[in-house]
Order: C-alpha cells, then sequence, then structure tokens
C-alpha cells in the first residue's frame, strides 16, 4: 500500500522545512506593514468673518502652521483656515473667536483638547485685518508673511517662525530662532516705532532714504550696510547708530548672535 507521501504532487514530507513558513512569514510581514502605514489625512477648512467695528485688538494663536496676513477693506476681520490631521483624531478643530470689551479672541479647539504643536496636525492660515485695531499674534514653528502692507499696530511673537513683515504703522516683532525681514512703509504722515528682536536669527531692515530715521541696531553679529555712503553707521557703545533727518521713525533691530542688514528699498526695486 502506498504511504501517505506517495502522490502525484511533491509529498509534503518531501518538501524543505522552511516552505513551510512561508505562508506564516508573509501574513507577519503583511499585519507588520498595516501597523506601521501612517494614517490617511484629512484636510477641511474653516471660514469665519466678524465686523470690525469697535474692536481695539485682534488677538490671534496658530501653533501649527503658517500664517499670511493680508489687509481687508469691507469692514471684517476675516479668516480661512486649511486643516490637515491624520486618521487618528476622529474630528478636525472647532474655530472659536469671542469678543469681549473690544478684544477678539481667535482660537482653534482641537477634540483631543491639545493646545501645543503636533506632529499628527497642521493648519495654515490667511488673516485679513482692516485699518484700526492692533494685532497681536503668536504662531510657533511656520512661518509669517505678507506681500501687501498693513497699517495696524503688530506684535508678533513666535519660538522659530520665519517672518516677512510690511508695515506702515508701529511693530514690535520677536523670534527666538527665526529670521526677520521688516520691508517698513511708514509715510511723513505720522510718527513710527519698528521693533524687530531675535536671539540667533538674522534681522533684516529694507528702507527708503526719502524718510527722516533713526536706526538702532544692537547685535552680537555684524551689522551689513547696503546703504549709500553718507548714511554709513557710527558707534555708540554696543549699538550701530544711523540718524537722518528729524528721526520721526525710530527702528530697534536687536540680534543676540545673528547679523543685521540695512538695505535701501530703492535697490530692490526696478528704475521707473
Amino acid at each position: 500500500m502506498p504511504s501517505a507521501c506517495s502522490t502525484s504532487c511533491v509529498p509534503m514530507c518531501a518538501r524543505p522545512w522552511w516552505l513551510l513558513l512561508l505562508p506564516v512569514l508573509a501574513l507577519a510581514q503583511s499585519q507588520t506593514r498595516l501597523s506601521t502605514e501612517a494614517p490617511a489625512w484629512t484636510m477641511t477648512r474653516l471660514h469665519d468673518r466678524l465686523p470690525a467695528q469697535g474692536l481695539e485688538r485682534v488677538e490671534v494663536r496658530n501653533l501649527w502652521g503658517d500664517v499670511r496676513l493680508k489687509p481687508s477693506r469691507n469692514g471684517f476681520v476675516q479668516w480661512h483656515a486649511v486643516v490637515q490631521h491624520d486618521g487618528r483624531l476622529q474630528a478636525g478643530p472647532r474655530l472659536q473667536a469671542e469678543v469681549e470689551q473690544g478684544v477678539m479672541r481667535w482660537a482653534l479647539a482641537w477634540p483631543d483638547g491639545l493646545d501645543e504643536p503636533g506632529r499628527d496636525r497642521r493648519v495654515d492660515l490667511v488673516l485679513w485685518l482692516p485699518p484700526g485695531p492692533a494685532l497681536s499674534l503668536w504662531l510657533e514653528g511656520g512661518r509669517l508673511w505678507m506681500k501687501k502692507p498693513l497699517d495696524n499696530s503688530l506684535r508678533l511673537r513666535s519660538q522659530q517662525a520665519d517672518m516677512r513683515i510690511l508695515a506702515a504703522g508701529d511693530v514690535d516683532a520677536w523670534s527666538a530662532h527665526g529670521n526677520l525681514t521688516l520691508i517698513s512703509r511708514v509715510t511723513p504722515a505720522r510718527a513710527s516705532r519698528q521693533k524687530l528682536a531675535s536671539s540667533t536669527g538674522t534681522v533684516k531692515l529694507v528702507f527708503g532714504l526719502d524718510q527722516d530715521i533713526r536706526i538702532q541696531a544692537l547685535t552680537g553679529g555684524d551689522v551689513l550696510a547696503d546703504v549709500p555712503a553718507h548714511l554709513s553707521l557710527r558707534p555708540e557703545g554696543r549699538q550701530r547708530i544711523l540718524q537722518r533727518g528729524l528721526a520721526r521713525h525710530l527702528y530697534e533691530l536687536h540680534s543676540d548672535s545673528g547679523d543685521v542688514l540695512l538695505v535701501y528699498r530703492a535697490l530692490l526695486e526696478p528704475p521707473p
């Protein structure tokens, strides 16, 4: 009588032992791949706006991405947020805005209660601000930029964000480890104070020669002036001072270890 392994196919007892493990290994590999694959990301968009009448200040916090600032001409503070998060979160954040005693506060509330940066979420924000109310903005590691100048008083704070600021009004901007660029659009109509400060980043000011200005540059790095020779800086203690005219506009530029760059705006613009 033929044995159990005497068949027309290759008998089980004659196969190499490691062939028997292949189905088990394939299943284990499949389960490992499924467990390590990143969950799918979800993208949503949030919109809102509130009238700016009676507002003295707008406060915004975005710890999860970039912020772009734009002037508004319709009398409303408006925001548009693009929110992305992975599948571990059951839902995206809720947009919260409240107005109390002339102050508008804007924030995002996540369903898990997280109020700090996380690798599983991102929010990129566009904020339209009409003339009038001051802006206080905090962002973490994204970037801030503008294409058109704002005529509002700006107070900007960040740990790592690079900032590109176009402003006609007062500015107080600080980023611990980011690079700051201010393209100043001040006018003779009113005095202004614009301040940039960083611990390790480069601070750059772009200005016009038709302004009555005073620049105070304090840095542990170098002060590099890409301006005509008659505007060369003079030392005054640890600071470098530049002054022209009545100095209606004060620029304070501080970097603990980075450089300070001064650029004459006409060098960046095409001739008429």
